[in-house]
């Protein structure tokens, strides 16, 4: 303001402006009483409680302010007296404002203490810094008829009178255990170490810790945080605490007490993973109150020397944000101490399912194997016998031994039907043990061509003969041998298995085709649909760039037959288990066999043929690349 105007401001007000500090308590107190005798608009004023008390406890002073407060109820007064004040959660407080709430005063309550009190109207500031100790009269005033004290002093209480709460709401939040939501720092940590124990002394129903490191527990200990926990945990307060020295927290929480059980049942700990962003030893009690240290020095031993800043907070949104982020915490390490559980339970249920297998293996392979092997002597004694007995003289003789040699016969297919039902059903647990080594597979350098016709030979051949079902061997674009990198045995499976379905497919003088091949080129019937069921099989491998790789680094292999074809009821089920529409089939079949492929990192479909007649499997195989590599087997 200028010096020309702040002239003219003083000669126009119509009492002479002066500021003094005031000293003597008769003057002090007929200050007080004029700034409400002589207003128009009312008294503003901000303090402690103590300065309610301070008005209580004086009679002339407190008739002054019921006159106020009269004037302002016949309209003599516009604002009557207007009331800024810091209640605690006491019953004493809540008595006093309550009494004043009768009298008519229009009262609110600040979240923060304030650091000085003070009154205002339109025409007196008075303040004081002194806290007015049980209600008593105080030393000092300072007095100003300022306008520039008035204006400044009237606006911030206007400010603080619109962002404190009403009264009536802080007293309901008293009587119903609801504190008001406020955050503050606490730089002085023995202060804060105040907070924390009282904190945690007022604890009604459950008290959430996490401590960073040992020391922190220690320091807690020196404290005598600790004790107060156990203490707590022996009023049936919860208590959940989190830390990576787990260990180290039980020792500490379960040495020297007499009463182990009860507080192991109340103070639950768990461990969880260091973090190196955890530096703060962080307290929530209730739900309702936060306090987080900051860690200073962690190698210090005194509380006071080892924290910084500690945040005390009971706003809700804070609150629940630290809540949220222990129980995420807590979550983990339940999930954590789940999946140890499951994972030794499963590591448990896999060796027993090995020693099953093995038990499994060894137990009926033994007696199918003495009867096979006992069926495979007899044969040739059962040939010798009818060709050396004399029908004409011992017809009897003769068709006993007949009728011995059908049962024979009998036993010899369902020995060899029981021992191959093992070994798929060995297959399959293998298969679904979700073992790495659960196939076993013994991988070489293996002509493909000659293992396919090997395997003709020594297994099917009888059955092709009593169908007098013909085999084709189509090799397309290949020379004499094709290298595939594979296990012996469980490529003569994969043949064995598909062959089987296609001459029980085949009815009698049909016809097999076997196609080879190392390149995807549409013709005969390995042209792959795009439509239809088939196209569920070969999904994936009928892009360009699929088709690309296929050239490069694959060997085909198509088994094709003139039968019935798959029914439309197995076509959408074809490669799972018990998959089958024969009486005597078991539906292991194909699952093993496209496990056995897959095994191979290779890939099977199967599809009803073009012109209605049969259906083909076709399976792939990683090719050899480098054809003149050592130790290739013929």
């Amino acid at each position: 303001m200028s010096a020309d105007r702040r002239i003219i401001e003083i000669e126009k007000s119509p009492t002479s402006i002066e500021t003094k500090i005031i000293d003597k308590p008769q003057e002090i107190l007929g200050q007080i009483r004029d700034i409400a005798e002589k207003t128009d608009t009312g008294v503003s004023i901000c303090s402690l409680i103590t300065g309610l008390e301070l008005l209580n406890n004086s009679k002339p002073l407190l008739q002054c302010y019921k006159a106020l407060v009269q004037r302002h109820k016949e309209g003599k007064v516009k604002n009557g007296v207007r009331w800024i004040v810091y209640i605690e959660n006491n019953k004493d407080q809540v008595a006093l404002v309550k009494k004043f709430i009768d009298m008519g005063f229009s009262i609110r309550h600040m979240n923060t203490i304030p650091f000085l009190s003070f009154g205002v109207s339109e025409k007196q500031y008075q303040s004081t810094i002194e806290k007015m100790t049980g209600g008593q009269m105080i030393h000092n005033l300072l007095h100003s008829t300022d306008p520039l004290y008035l204006e400044h002093f009237q606006a911030l209480f206007d400010d603080l009178w619109n962002s404190a709460i009403d009264v009536e709401e802080r007293l309901r939040q008293i009587e119903t255990g609801i504190t008001f939501e406020f955050t503050k720092l606490i730089e002085n940590s023995v202060q804060a170490k105040h907070y924390f124990i009282e904190t945690v002394q007022n604890a009604k129903e459950e008290i959430l810790i996490l401590f960073p490191s040992l020391n922190a527990v220690k320091r807690e200990v020196a404290m005598g945080f600790i004790d107060v926990l156990k203490q707590k945990s022996l009023s049936n307060v919860r208590i959940r605490i989190l830390s990576p020295v787990n260990e180290g927290v039980k020792h500490v929480l379960y040495s020297n007490t007499n009463n182990k059980d009860l507080i192991v049942e109340s103070i639950i700990c768990r461990e969880i993973q260091k973090q190196k962003d955890l530096i703060s030893t962080i307290v929530i009690v209730d739900k309702k109150f936060v306090l987080a240290t900051e860690l200073k020095d962690d190698s210090k031993e005194s509380f006071e020397e080892a924290v910084g800043v500690t945040t005390y907070s009971t706003s809700q949104p804070t609150v629940l944000s630290y809540v949220s982020i222990f129980e995420s915490l807590w979550t983990q390490t339940e999930m954590s101490e789940h999946l140890k559980i499951a994972n030794e339970k499963l590591v448990r249920s896999e060796e027993l399912e090995r020693e099953f297998i093995n038990t499994a293996a060894h137990e009926l392979r033994t007696p199918t194997q003495a009867i096979m092997g006992y069926t495979e002597m007899d044969a040739e004694v059962f040939e010798e016998l009818l060709k050396n007995t004399l029908v004409s003289k011992e017809d009897e003789l003769n068709r006993l031994i007949t009728q011995l040699k059908k049962h024979f016969d009998a036993v010899s297919r369902n020995s060899i039907r029981l021992d191959d039902l093992i070994s798929k059903l060995l297959d399959v647990a293998r298969i679904e043990s979700n073992r790495i080594d659960r196939l076993q597979l013994h991988k070489e350098k293996l002509d493909l061509i000659g293992e396919i016709n090997d395997t003709i030979k020594t297994g099917l051949t009888q059955k092709l003969k009593g169908k007098d079902i013909q085999v084709s061997f189509i090799n397309e674009n290949l020379d004499e041998h094709c290298w595939v990198y594979a296990d012996r045995i469980r490529i003569n499976q994969i043949i064995n298995n598909l062959m089987d379905n296609a001459i029980k497919s085949t009815g009698r003088k049909g016809k097999i085709d076997i196609i080879i091949r190392d390149e995807f080129t549409k013709t005969n019937n390995l042209d792959i649909p795009t439509t239809g069921n088939a196209s569920h099989f070969i999904k994936g491998v009928d892009t360009q760039k699929k088709k690309e790789e296929t050239k490069m680094d694959r060997i085909l292999v198509g088994i094709s037959d003139t039968g019935k074809g798959i029914p439309s009821q197995i076509m959408t089920r074809l490669f799972e288990k018990f998959n089958t529409d024969s009486e005597r089939g078991t539906g292991l079949g194909l699952f093993i066999t496209k496990s056995l492929v897959e095994a191979h990192d290779g890939k099977i479909w199967g599809f009803n043929n073009k012109d209605g007649v049969g259906a083909t499997f076709v399976f792939t195989l990683p090719k050899v690349k480098d054809m003149n590599a050592d130790n290739i087997k013929n």
